[in-house]
């Protein structure tokens, strides 16, 4: 499999799993279950966590083809969103 059939499959297969819990969640919380909005968070974060699995993805592609400068874009990225996750956590 290529670097971007591997990158493709995460956002799809992630996409598919977070929009499932979405839609999992909003039908327990019309039937009334208490806990539906957990489900539904999930989901989200299912979705948000897609995307960083599909930087990671490419990265490690990109590394492993010696496409150096492109790896270095994306191992940024990864930096900024670790630190970002990291403030947002620490002002919760």
């Amino acid at each position: 499999m290529t670097a971007e059939r591997n990158t493709s499959l995460i956002l799809k297969v992630g996409v598919l799993i977070g929009i499932a819990a979405v839609v999992a969640g909003l039908i327990a919380d019309v039937a009334g279950h208490a806990h539906a909005d957990v489900i539904i968070a999930a989901g989200i974060a299912v979705i948000v966590f897609t995307q960083f699995a599909g930087l990671l993805a490419s990265f490690t592609s990109l590394a492993a083809g010696r496409e150096k400068k492109y790896a270095a874009f994306a191992l940024v990225l990864i930096i900024v969103i670790v630190i970002g996750m990291a403030v947002a956590s620490y002002l919760r």
